[in-house]
């Protein structure tokens, strides 16, 4: 990770890392349940599609050194083993800081993660929200590839930056090499800058 990364990335874990040791965390225990499903058998063709393990209204708290630092809750989430891949729907994360305020937060209507790359694709009402950094990012899908720190929408996608000062950035299609951490929107881009000027 570069020493010179933006303060939106930065903090103790940074929003996007805590969500990833929430949902490891998450499928370690889920993992680690045995259940017999030697009487429950169906067909291959239909048991490669279907989820092993669907739980429901799902609430997950992250506790460090006694104190809560990250909920996250889920509508529904589905564990495909075979594939490798965890599916969230309704996904809903907070984090906070040390005296129990909120850090970070953000929300996406699905999410798919990959469970051995870390990757997951966020899709439908997508938002993340720095309190830190006074900043919110809104769009309707995002990409994330861990291993090169790689952040994308589709090139279609409507991209909406905005400060809690007023400005805002808003264009089609987002990339952003987190290691270089270049960031850039691709077409149709607009804004407003803010300035304390009179």
């Amino acid at each position: 990770m570069p020493d010179h990364q933006p303060e939106l990335f930065k903090g103790r874990l940074g929003a996007y890392g805590r969500f990833q040791l929430g949902m490891l965390a998450f499928l370690i225990l889920v993992c680690s349940c045995s259940f017999d499903y030697e009487e429950a058998m169906v067909d291959e063709d239909l048991a490669e599609e279907a989820p092993e393990s669907i739980m429901v209204e799902v609430s997950q708290t992250v506790v460090e050194e006694g104190k809560t630092i990250m909920t996250v809750e889920a509508d529904s989430v589905e564990i495909y083993q075979g594939h490798k891949k965890t599916v969230a729907r309704g996904l809903h994360f907070l984090e906070y800081d040390d005296d129990g305020s909120t850090l970070t937060e953000g929300w996406a209507d699905e999410v798919v993660f990959h469970n051995e790359t870390e990757d997951a694709e966020f899709t439908g009402n997508v938002y993340f929200y720095s309190k830190k950094e006074e900043i919110s990012i809104r769009t309707d899908s995002l990409r994330w590839q861990s291993e090169i720190r790689y952040l994308e929408t589709p090139p279609e996608a409507k991209v909406i930056l905005k400060k809690d000062d007023g400005s805002f950035l808003e264009g089609i299609g987002l990339e952003a090499d987190l290691r270089r951490m270049e960031i850039k929107l691709k077409s149709g881009v607009r804004g407003r800058y803010e300035t304390d000027e009179e």
